[in-house]
Order: structure tokens, then C-alpha cells, then sequence
């Protein structure tokens, strides 16, 4: 039932959760009338419906605080946004064929646009999902977008699935995923996987930015650093392929700052 309250629909009467969950309203109700006493969910006694409630939130902190992710990644997150000035990002797969966004630290200064934490919107849309979707087989990418169409969400949105799977071979190769007013216009981003223990991809790492008459990401060396943060990342998480040669965040800045 409180899978039903989402980004989109923030608000449900009864009606609308016992029709989502598939049993009877007054089973609805009865349920419904016990998260709202456990202040699970919210009711409005004048408008008749419910909303994710207090306890609920501080549940959801309490993950947050304690996930592992979240820990190894807040600090490099938060240096990467100090160093660029631009929005920082963590996101995870919904394994739906969309990405939720975990964790955001916002533009410093100028052009801001709204993104809130478990926003969900697709992957193929964006260079954060771009970058998780190139670590899953043909017959995976098949089984996440049926159709060889994909719903066009600007005038550049990959409109293919063909073109999406030739995109994705070039990110396996590269290690680095792009878009370009692709979800948002006005918006570019690049992104790299961030991998657990045992080398899944777990997570990307995006520094996203607005385009203001030309992109600036490889005159920033924004690619650089999002490998890079990723690359820490993943040996903060246990990751440890090889010999990493990111292992904390004076490094990350130094090898950033390196001339090509």
C-alpha cells in the first residue's frame, strides 16, 4: 500500500489505493486509517486523502544514514560539488528500465533547475542511466524496452532502441556515458558506474550542468573527474580490481588537475 505513494502521486484517497492494490475499500480504509495512526501516512480529515507521513520519512533517513552507498559516496559527492560548482549526483537502477536519483548536491551559483531525491525517470534518458544500462546483456536491455520505439521526452531523446544498444557498446568501452538535452532541455551530463565489492555496478556517479551556448564538460575535464569520482567511490565501497589508483580524495584532485 504505501508502494502506491509516489513522486507522481504524492496524494490517494481511499478509493485509489484499494483500486492500485487490487482489495475491497473497506479493507483499504481499515488499513489505511492504521499507517495514518502510526503516522506512517498522513490524512487530511477535509480533503479525504493521504499522504507519506512522518515516521515514514524518518524510516527513509535512517536507511539513507546507514547505507552503505550513502556513506561512501557523501564525501567525495560534496568535494566534486565544491571543486566544479556543478549539481553532483548519485543514481541508482529501479530495474523497471528507470533510475531514481539517491543522493544530489545542488549548482552553486546561476541556472537551477528542480530535481528531488527519488525522482524516477528513464534511464535511456539520461547519462546516469545510460551508464548502468551498459552493464546489462542485449536480451536485458530487450526485456527493460520491448518496443523499438522510446518515448521522446525532448527533440534529442534517443528515439531507438537500435541506437540506444549503439551507444551503450561505446559506454562499455569508454567507461564514461553522455546526454545531452536528452531529458531536460538545456541540461548535459556525463556519468561512470560506481561498483561494489564484487565489481557490480551498483550505482553512477553524474555531474550535470547547463549548456550555456557549448557544452563544457571535456574543456572542464568534467569526464575526467566523474571517472575518477566514481573510481574512489568504488574503492571506498570495497571495490579493489587491480591496483586503484584513486584511493582517497587529494588523490582524485590532483590526478583531475593533471594536464592531458
Amino acid at each position: 500500500m504505501l508502494k502506491c505513494f509516489t513522486p507522481e502521486t504524492p496524494e490517494l484517497k481511499t478509493s485509489a489505493v484499494a483500486s492500485k492494490v487490487g482489495i475491497h475499500r473497506v479493507t483499504a480504509h481499515r488499513l489505511l486509517e492504521t499507517l495514518a495512526k502510526a503516522n506512517l501516512l498522513h490524512k487530511d480529515p477535509n480533503r479525504g486523502v493521504y499522504t507519506i507521513g512522518i515516521e515514514l520519512y524518518a524510516l527513509g533517513s535512517i536507511y539513507i544514514e546507514n547505507n552503505d552507498i550513502y556513506k561512501a559516496a557523501s564525501p567525495v559527492v560534496k568535494k566534486m560539488n565544491e571543486l566544479t560548482g556543478e549539481v553532483i549526483a548519485i543514481n541508482v537502477s529501479d530495474s523497471r528500465g528507470g533510475i531514481m536519483l539517491l543522493m544530489r548536491e545542488e549548482r552553486k551559483t546561476g541556472f537551477r533547475w528542480a530535481a528531488h531525491v527519488s525522482s524516477v525517470f528513464p534511464a535511456y534518458a539520461s547519462a546516469g542511466g545510460k551508464a548502468l544500462l551498459s552493464e546489462l546483456s542485449e536480451e536485458e536491455i530487450d526485456n527493460l524496452y520491448p518496443e523499438e520505439r522510446l518515448k521522446q521526452l525532448t527533440a534529442k531523446t534517443i528515439s531507438s532502441k537500435t541506437r540506444l544498444k549503439r551507444e551503450l557498446k561505446e559506454v562499455k568501452i569508454t567507461g564514461l556515458a553522455f546526454a545531452s538535452e536528452e531529458y531536460i532541455d538545456g541540461i548535459e551530463s556525463v556519468a561512470s558506474v560506481i561498483r561494489s565489492t564484487n565489481g557490480k555496478a551498483i550505482a553512477s556517479l553524474v555531474i550535470a550542468e547547463p549548456i550555456l551556448g557549448e557544452s563544457k564538460i571535456q574543456n572542464l575535464k568534467l569526464d575526467k573527474l566523474v571517472k575518477l569520482g566514481a573510481s574512489l567511490i568504488s574503492y571506498r565501497l570495497g571495490y579493489m580490481k587491480g591496483d586503484p589508483i584513486v584511493k582517497d580524495i587529494e588523490k582524485m584532485i590532483t590526478l583531475w588537475k593533471q594536464p592531458e
